[in-house]
Formats: C-alpha cells, sequence, structure tokens
C-alpha cells in the first residue's frame, strides 16, 4: 500500500519519511500470500498500489490456472515477476516469468498472462507524465475496468 507522510501526518518516529518532494515510497509489492475471498476465479486479483509521476505501481496475484487473457496497455508497461511462474504471452511466444525476471512491453502489443502455479508480480504502467495524487489503495475485480487496458475484440 502507499504511504504518505506529509507534515502534520502522525508517523513511527523510528520509520523514518514515507515520501517527500519529489519521491514516494510504495509498499505491498511481491503482493501478499493471500487473496481477497471475494475476488473473481480464474482472473488475478489486481491491486493499484499507487500513482505517481509517470507511472502507476500495480500488484498482480494469480492462484495456479488464473488467467489474464489477451489485451493491450495505453502506455508502455514493465511486468516483474516476484513469485511463481507466469507465462507471459506475447509476439506470438510465450516466456516463462519466473521471480527475479521483468519484461517490458511497449504500448498496444497484445499480451496475455497464465499463471502455473500461485504467483505474485508488479506491473508498472509507464505513463510517462505526472499523476495528480492518489486515492487510497483501490482493489480492481477485472482487468477490463483498468483505465489503462484496452481489452482485445474477438
Amino acid at each position: 500500500m502507499d504511504v504518505e507522510g506529509r507534515a502534520g501526518d502522525e508517523q513511527d518516529p523510528g520509520a523514518g519519511p514515507r515520501s517527500g518532494d519529489g519521491w514516494r515510497m510504495v509498499e505491498g509489492l511481491g503482493a501478499p500470500d493471500s487473496r481477497d475471498p471475494h475476488s473473481e476465479t480464474g482472473k488475478p486479483e489486481v491491486r493499484v498500489l499507487t500513482r505517481g509521476d509517470g507511472v502507476t505501481v500495480v500488484s498482480l496475484t494469480f492462484r495456479a490456472g488464473d488467467v489474464m487473457a489477451d489485451h493491450r496497455a495505453a502506455a508502455p508497461i514493465l511486468v516483474v515477476a516476484e513469485r511463481g511462474t507466469i507465462d507471459f504471452g506475447v509476439g506470438g511466444q510465450t516466456i516463462a516469468l519466473a521471480p527475479g525476471q521483468a519484461i517490458n512491453v511497449a504500448a498496444r502489443v497484445p499480451h496475455r498472462l497464465e499463471a502455473r502455479q500461485d504467483a505474485a508480480a508488479t506491473l508498472l504502467v509507464l505513463t510517462g507524465a505526472p499523476a495528480p495524487e492518489p486515492p487510497a489503495p483501490e482493489p480492481v475485480a477485472f482487468v477490463g475496468r483498468l483505465p489503462w487496458v484496452i481489452p482485445e475484440r474477438g
């Protein structure tokens, strides 16, 4: 979750600042081991952690077999695998994305993700422009509702 430490906010004095002029700490990477019990079966849990200058940071949590069907992002993306293995389909290839690996995909390039096992990844949507002050982290149940995602048409 995004933690902002502005003047006047109470913080753990030993924790140090969480944001400042031109920077912000982002927590919640790697996604939790548990998911919202109300999350949609067969699809990953998607949570926006923060929106910053030029980037939106999103947590993706998969159960084995979860699929994020063919779609396109309106901006370039970087997907960083953190736990488990995710089959990432792009450009007619399927790449096994394992922890410690990342894939960068240009805007509007069709791609899909499928978890071979329980998995977690962090998605960076590279918007390239400063973003307004973000609201609290927002749970998102379906990828088609995300503003940077353009669903593939059959």
